[in-house]
């Protein structure tokens, strides 16, 4: 969710009194409502048109009504409104903004109004009417929560029947919630199907020996692989790109290929002399599976 954080009007103050050249001019206005809804009433300004980055200055009202937004420094604003609930036992001024919340800006949606600024001089009567969020006309500033995330791991192994180039699939779902995840892509006949792993809590293609072995020789990045994600509400579609494959190794692995170990297992290896790689140990049955 997309959260507004409220600066005190203590900071606008002193802002404006450190800053060089004009720096206390106000925007004020009228914020208007007659649904039903109820909560804080916040009003922003932007710097932004898109109203993409952080705003610039922001003040929260109990309800509807007049506001002024103070200290603000010569420059064109967009000015931003929306009535919500503040996040319980959030920080002071956080707001779980929903769909449905009541929004308006000053102008209309993709062609805001610029309120400009000019040698200190405040701007008044900058009036917006909020309107209810719909299902399909939403709160444009509430951000889809994003329940899934996917990615496609290019894997690089010495195996003692020689180097295996391969790429790993994984989908974070912390409550299982998906029943099915799908992937297609190159090196995929048809689709692969994941399996869920209880104990990471994820659906991933290393538990069950799904993932895609290229053999010795690695295919040619980018790899482009599509995650149809279901569950009994919806269906996601999510893409990861494979960009590259490692082609360096750690050597003197030991044990070697083929020795017998008797008494405590030790592993060494020599690194590859770079800090940014890790190393890890795994084990397998003789059908080469992970235990």
């Amino acid at each position: 969710m997309k959260k507004l954080l409220l600066i005190l009007l203590s900071i606008f103050f002193t802002i404006s009194t450190s800053s060089a050249g004009y720096g206390a001019a106000e925007i004020s206005g009228t914020i208007h409502y007659t649904g039903a809804q109820t909560g804080k009433t916040v009003v922003a300004a932007f710097t932004s048109p898109d109203f993409q980055h952080d705003p610039t200055a922001i003040i929260e009202l109990d309800s509807p009504g007049s506001y002024t937004i103070l200290g603000l420094a010569d420059g064109m604003y967009y000015i931003a409104s929306i009535l919500s609930t503040p996040t319980q036992g959030g920080t002071q001024g956080e707001y779980d903004i929903q769909k449905t919340d009541p929004w308006g800006i000053y102008g209309t949606w993709g062609n805001p109004t610029p309120v400009t600024i000019t040698g200190g001089k405040g701007v008044s009567g900058v009036g917006i009417t909020l309107i209810d969020g719909t299902e399909e006309n939403p709160n444009p500033f509430y951000e889809e929560e994003e329940l899934y995330s996917a990615a496609s791991n290019s894997q690089n192994w010495n195996w003692p029947d020689g180097k295996h180039y391969m790429v790993q699939f994984e989908v974070d779902d912390e409550d299982h919630k998906a029943t099915s995840v799908k992937i297609t892509g190159p090196g995929i006949t048809g689709s692969l199907m994941l399996d869920y792993d209880n104990n990471e809590k994820r659906w991933n293609s290393w538990r069950t020996n799904k993932s895609l072995d290229f053999g010795s020789s690695p295919p040619t990045p980018p790899l482009i692989y599509t995650f149809t994600i279901v569950d009994p509400e919806s269906t996601t579609v999510k893409t990861d790109v494979v960009e590259s494959f490692v082609s360096v190794y750690a050597t003197n692995l030991s044990p070697s290929k083929g020795e017998t170990i008797t008494g405590p297992l030790i592993f060494s290896w020599r690194g590859v002399g770079l800090d940014y790689y890790t190393y890890s140990v795994e084990l397998h049955d003789v059908q080469g599976n992970n235990v």
